[in-house]
């Protein structure tokens, strides 16, 4: 499993002996990219990148994506392999603040802890906090290690005397405004041209000005050759309140039996019609019909009531 990490497809070995800590519950599972819709699509596809060059990943990734995607966790799977599985693997991972910062750390600590015994790596002398975090290699001709470090976005100087192979800004788009260009600069500088480089994060409070947009526009204009992935919430079925769920509002709890120009309200016997003007990004009709519907009642309302 060591060997399929090296290999690029760290897969089978996070599955084999990574446990995580399922929302809402109160003890460990397996972690399986299967469970998650949002995992198994993004990393198939990584997995170009990641197989690219033996003993050595080139990543170059910006994920764009809605809360709840996991991405946060399936970043710090792999690259908690790669830590515990390839030798002078060095992760610099930059949190946008104080409240995410944990998050990586919690991970990673909850894989290295309950790993097997023949198969968890041994930690370098007493280096394991939640800053630094570092494992020892033996057999190799002399002893190697790997690194995991973690630092937050609001220190300019905050790549100095860093050499890192994989570099990660998590929650990148809610990065403070003053990480601008003499931050980005530092980090930057510090990655060697075999670097990866791991960018992703949800809307922040400023929208769209924040670097994390700027870069995803250069990526769509072809001025960067990253690795674009928009994630949308409606690919997660996570994120859907099923039909007759008690938290849904009364006139949605039956989107699935929305008849087109029926029981509408309205203007409900122009649907069929507008119906021809959604476009064809996978969205549910029954959703958008819901929705419009939804949103005409808000608006009566705000006009004065019905009529």
């Amino acid at each position: 499993l060591v060997d399929c990490v090296q290999r690029g497809d760290p897969r089978p070995y996070i599955e084999e002996y990574f446990l995580i800590r399922p929302e809402g519950g109160a003890g460990l599972v397996p972690m399986r990219f299967s469970n998650e819709p949002n995992q198994e699509e993004c990393y198939r596809r990584l997995q170009p990148s990641l197989a690219a060059a033996p003993g050595g990943w080139q990543v170059d990734v910006l994920c764009a994506k809605p809360r709840k995607a996991r991405w946060t966790s399936l970043v710090a799977s792999l690259l908690a392999a790669k830590v515990f599985a390839v030798p002078e693997t060095h992760v610099f991972w930059v949190a946008n603040a104080e409240d995410t910062f944990m998050v990586p750390h919690y991970l990673v600590d909850t894989f290295w802890k309950n790993m097997p015994a023949h198969a968890r790596p041994e930690v370098r002398g007493n280096v394991w906090g939640i800053e630094r975090k570092g494992v020892r290699f033996v057999g190799y001709g002399k002893d190697m290690v790997s690194t995991f470090t973690l630092r937050t976005a609001n220190n300019p100087n905050l790549g100095s005397g860093e050499t890192p192979t994989d570099v990660v800004y998590d929650e990148y788009g809610k990065f403070p405004a003053t990480f601008g260009a003499e931050a980005q600069m530092s980090v930057r500088n510090a990655m060697p041209a075999s670097c990866s480089f791991w960018r992703g994060g949800t809307v922040g409070p400023r929208g769209p000005a924040c670097t994390m947009y700027d870069e995803i526009q250069e990526i769509k204009r072809g001025e960067r050759q990253t690795l674009y992935i928009a994630l949308r919430w409606f690919d997660n079925p996570h994120q859907a309140l099923p039909p007759g769920s008690r938290y849904r509002r009364v006139m949605d709890q039956r989107d699935e039996a929305i008849i087109l120009g029926v029981g509408g309200g309205l203007d409900c016997e122009s649907e069929p019609v507008v119906r021809a003007q959604f476009p064809e990004d996978g969205v549910p009709l029954e959703w958008r019909i819901a929705q419009r519907r939804a949103w005409k009642q808000d608006a009566a309302l705000a006009a004065g009531g019905p009529g």
